[in-house]
């Protein structure tokens, strides 16, 4: 089968599922957006990567609009545009597109509708419910009516695609409640794989960035609308107490800008702002650090499970989470005992965690070893690509065909 698998965000967790879905002798075509400002995977050839496998990019030749909300919509469409023109390209029988804005992905599977090319939807994030804060700046009558568009494209888009993968269950109720009652759905959780680096417990990273020695809360990914920048903020205040223990931020965009801010009227020299890093030195920044920190903000809860629970307990990283106890993430963090949660607006109880693990070297210990157990029940590379590979030859097969 010829496969576009077409990876917005460019993550590292997919990436291997292209090279694995490659090894079973299918033609597959990784595809990401070029200039995507975020966190980023290694989308190259490897010694040994098999012959169907290819790498290429969608440009728009500027980085992609994220929160103003008419030049997103504008990148949007363009992105789509391009999409469609890989896929006429490269001639799919089947389309998996991971996490694409709503009007990119709306354009693009038209086009491949109108080929008779069936487009499986992987949806990591319900983008309209979230688009909300930045609707609202419009005026209240245009923002009413671009909410409703936004929600009516998206889910369209949803219910007429040839297939779902979704993330959490809970997805399902939300993307029903919102009239998608898809009957070709698979519920696949997102999963990371761990790393040399991790194994080796390194701390070459820190050294690197001067910060050698000293116990390390570490917060890396996207600080947008459905985190607090705030809560960072005033955890780094309250850890100057503690002058061996520095809170390293690895983002960029405008919640990093508000913490350069804060961090400035605040006199906070322990909270360190590091730009993304290669992904290269990954395993290494991970591997340098004691705690990793995960927020999601109430309002983001059921449109969103954040996919960092994943790659910090590969990592062996106990987990200090600002999340809502009813996430899918929340429940994973206690049910494998990966680390510690607290409501998102529990700031007093987020500081009491922290403290408590950076004071208990036992639970430290424990939670890094429960997710690297975790990682290992629920990472197996050949058993999530032989589910998702199952389910797409079904998704095909109920296509007509030309």
């Amino acid at each position: 089968m010829r496969i576009l698998l077409h990876d917005f965000g460019c993550y590292a967790f997919i990436i291997p599922l292209a090279r694995w879905l490659a090894d079973q002798g299918h033609q597959v075509l990784h595809l990401s957006a070029k200039e995507l400002v975020g966190p980023r995977g290694t989308p190259v050839h490897q010694e040994g990567d098999p012959p169907g496998l290819a790498f290429d990019t969608v440009r728009l030749g500027h980085p992609f609009t994220r929160y103003a909300l008419p030049r997103r919509m504008l990148d949007e469409y363009r992105y789509g545009r391009g999409l469609a023109r890989k896929s006429l390209e490269f001639r799919p029988d089947l389309i998996l597109s991971a996490n694409t804005p709503p009007l990119a992905q709306a354009v693009a599977f038209q086009n491949a509708r109108r080929r008779r090319i069936p487009c499986v939807a992987w949806v990591q994030d319900i983008f309209s419910l979230g688009a909300a804060p930045m609707v609202e700046r419009l005026p209240k009558p245009i923002a009413a009516l671009a909410l409703a568009a936004l929600r009516r494209l998206e889910f369209g888009t949803l219910s007429q695609s040839a297939g779902l993968i979704v993330i959490a269950p809970s997805f399902l109720a939300s993307l029903q409640a919102h009239g998608v009652r898809q009957p070709m759905t698979l519920v696949q959780e997102n999963w990371a794989a761990p790393t040399q680096a991790t194994l080796e417990r390194q701390k070459s990273w820190a050294d690197t960035q001067g910060i050698g020695g000293s116990k390390i809360i570490l917060a890396a990914g996207t600080l947008g609308r459905k985190h607090d920048p705030a809560l960072l903020a005033r955890l780094a205040s309250d850890l100057t107490k503690d002058p061996e223990v520095r809170l390293i931020i690895v983002s960029e965009g405008p919640g990093r800008d508000h913490l350069e801010t804060l961090k400035t009227a605040r006199a906070l020299p322990n909270l360190i702002l590091l730009d993304y890093q290669p992904a290269a030195q990954v395993p290494a920044m991970l591997a340098s650090a004691d705690i990793g920190i995960v927020q999601l903000n109430a309002v983001a809860n059921g449109m969103s499970i954040p996919s960092k629970v994943y790659s910090y307990a590969a990592a062996g990283l106990p987990i200090l989470a600002a999340i809502p106890q009813t996430n899918h993430a929340a429940w994973l963090i206690r049910h494998y005992g990966l680390g510690l949660v607290v409501e998102p607006d529990d700031h007093p109880g987020f500081i009491a965690a922290a403290r408590r693990l950076l004071e208990d070297a036992s639970l430290r210990q424990a939670c890094g070893a429960a997710g690297l157990a975790f990682t290992g029940q629920h990472g197996n590379i050949a058993a999530i690509g032989g589910r998702i590979m199952a389910f797409l030859e079904e998704v095909r097969g109920l296509t007509p065909q030309d």
